[in-house]
């Protein structure tokens, strides 16, 4: 199941002591209520970081990043594609988009975190037709249909159902994503701010819209020309373009947004050129070329602006986002994935503080990766199925 060094298992060792030292609920009455605390969970010393795959019949499996375990998690049908917010994994499935709550999560208060885990559990299915996309910025889900977007409170899922979804008509193909109580809508040639009503509070052009992000400084909407900003105003949200410093052709444009959580900055792939790095709260780009083409771009969103990135070769490449080099690539980790084209839809990149992590579906595992230290593999996790889709929880 994984390969632990003797350091990283007196390390693991260390960490499930502390955790197991506070695993206790917390009742109503307790200053943890109403900061992410629902009731049957425990609040926890530290965040309950676990990794969890999936194979393409919808078999789950997940792993404990403490202890390096595996621990259960509830079977989704089978999916065309996974997504998750940190708490939720959402799911394309014939059936609709289903949710699976994690049992894990972090809820942000202030100058500290508040740590909880619970039992996983399958939440119910969202019906729509065609491929679905989804977004969320952790207080609400936003998925987009053919033609229409369902709107859900992340509340009612925590409370392990649907709720009362609503629902907005689309263009096919359009963007949707959360911002507060808003929804914004990406169709055609611009981009637009509603409230619950309906009523547009603020819009801007927007050629082409296609991926959303939200960011510690916005929520980041991709357009032909670069991006939009969308953030809080005094009155009303606010939509800022920041536009590339030249012009970009399509196949070069940024869609495909990833970054570790909670952070200001983004990264995408830039079509075979290299990787796009921005920077929401300084409002600039930045192309980071690259040897190879690459398949998943995520940005770290720390002081060095450091972007991690999958090539073509399967190798994991350490990139300066100040500088627009590269600091490290490792040897190919995922050569036999990402030739793969059935399986390379699934490579997924996925960053936290400390480490990032890497399913390899042809080689059945998952890599934990100290990027810090050069792209050196800490940890590999055998998984009992075909990793085809991975996401990190707990976050």
């Amino acid at each position: 199941m994984k390969r632990l060094t003797p350091a990283l298992l007196a390390l693991a060792a260390v960490t499930l002591t502390s955790a197991c030292a506070t695993t206790t609920p917390a009742p109503a009455d307790t200053p943890s209520a109403g900061h992410g605390y629902i009731p049957g969970a425990e609040e926890m010393p530290e965040p309950q970081l676990r990794v969890i795959t999936v194979d393409d019949d919808g078999s789950t499996a997940s792993i404990d990043l403490l202890t390096g375990d595996e621990v259960d998690v509830a079977d989704l049908g089978a999916p065309g594609d996974i997504v998750t917010d940190g708490r939720f994994v959402f799911a394309t499935t014939d059936a609709g988009v289903e949710v699976l709550d994690s049992g894990v999560w972090t809820r942000p208060h202030g100058d500290h975190s508040h740590y909880y885990r619970a039992d996983s559990r399958r939440v119910g299915v969202v019906k729509g037709d065609g491929a679905a996309r989804v977004a969320s910025d952790r207080r609400t889900v936003v998925i987009a249909f053919d033609d229409e977007a369902v709107v859900l409170e992340a509340a009612a899922l925590a409370d392990g159902g649907l709720g009362d979804p609503r629902r907005v008509d689309l263009d096919p193909g359009a963007v949707a994503a959360p911002f507060g109580d808003h929804l914004v809508v990406g169709e055609s040639d611009a981009v637009r701010v509603q409230d619950a009503d309906g009523a547009v509070v603020a819009e801007a052009p927007c050629a082409a819209p296609a991926g959303s992000f939200p960011t510690r400084a916005g929520l980041v909407i991709g357009c032909a020309e670069g991006a939009l900003l969308v953030t809080e105003g005094e009155t009303a949200p606010v939509v800022e373009p920041v536009p590339y410093p030249a012009p970009v052709v399509d196949a070069d444009r940024a869609r495909d947004f990833a970054a570790r959580a909670d952070r200001p900055s983004v990264a995408a792939p830039a079509g075979i050129t290299g990787v796009w790095l921005l920077d929401a709260r300084e409002r600039a780009w930045m192309r980071i070329p690259t040897e190879a083409p690459v398949i998943a771009a995520s940005a770290v969103g720390d002081d060095d602006e450091t972007v991690l990135a999958v090539d073509a070769t399967g190798r994991l490449l350490v990139l300066d986002g100040l500088g627009g080099t590269l600091l490290a690539a490792t040897e190919p980790l995922v050569a036999e994935s990402v030739a793969d084209p059935a399986l390379a839809a699934g490579v997924t990149l996925e960053v936290d503080a400390q480490r990032a992590y890497l399913n390899d579906p042809a080689g059945g595992r998952v890599l934990e990766i100290d990027y810090r230290d050069g792209g050196r593999v800490a940890r590999e996790f055998r998984m009992p199925h075909t990793p085809l889709f991975l996401a990190e929880v707990g976050r």
